[in-house]
């Protein structure tokens, strides 16, 4: 049975809980989420006066209005060199990838790479990218990152970026961005990795992954591209 509370702009997977356990499971889901930078200061006090209005009496309230949002660093586009480090050009909020493509990558196609530093698959497809790369660099074709992580995850982000030497444009996006993107429609799963044309419309929506050993062949179909060795 289901109690609906009035939280759903806030956690609306409780409702299957009672009244006791819905409060501290939202009051720990506010904290967990603060903690980790999710919640701009906008956003906590949202939640923070939503869960108030519900649980007026509530213990935890005297711990909520202690907590303080993490300085977020989100929307930041960078571009990393192994020979130059990191050169942060701005923080740039925007729904639409063709603005960083069309300002940054003009003139080339661009392979779309969504990640995230607490994604195990993601940071592991990083290990079958080498070859694919020489492909990419034949053929014009550039990469951009784009992190779905939360603002306090910046400095792990440039952590992952150094050790795995990604090289190229990066773009911390945060989770609620991708939520505006047309490729996470249906669901906000990573890996996932896109094609796009030099004017930043889509070639193709949901490119293979690195390790199938069939993303090149997609891309050549989709391109014209022939008598060039596939790498594996």
């Amino acid at each position: 049975t289901k109690l609906d509370l009035g939280l759903d702009s806030i956690y609306w997977y409780n409702s299957h809980l009672n009244r006791e356990e819905q409060e501290a499971e939202s009051a720990s889901n506010i904290i967990s989420s603060t903690s980790v930078g999710q919640l701009d200061s906008i956003q906590l006090d949202r939640q923070r006066n939503k869960f108030k209005e519900v649980f007026p009496q509530s213990r935890y309230i005297s711990i909520l209005d202690g907590l303080k949002p993490l300085d977020r660093k989100d929307y930041i586009l960078t571009f990393y060199s192994k020979e130059h480090g990191f050169n942060e050009y701005c923080r740039f909020k925007t729904n639409n990838l063709s603005k960083i493509t069309g300002m940054f990558m003009g003139g080339s196609l661009v392979f779309v790479d969504f990640w995230a530093t607490w994604c195990g698959p993601c940071i592991k497809e990083f290990d079958y990218m080498k070859e694919i790369k020489m492909f990419f660099k034949e053929n014009n074709i550039e990469i951009l990152y784009v992190s779905l992580d939360y603002a306090g995850a910046y400095d792990k982000w440039k952590q992952q970026i150094e050790k795995h030497q990604l090289e190229g444009l990066h773009y911390l996006g945060t989770q609620e961005f991708i939520k505006q993107l047309s490729f996470f429609e249906k669901g906000s799963y990573i890996p996932r990795y896109a094609l796009l044309d030099k004017d930043g419309s889509t070639l193709i929506e949901k490119c293979e992954q690195p390790s199938s050993g069939k993303l090149v062949q997609q891309i050549k179909e989709k391109l014209m591209i022939k008598d060039q060795s596939l790498p594996r």
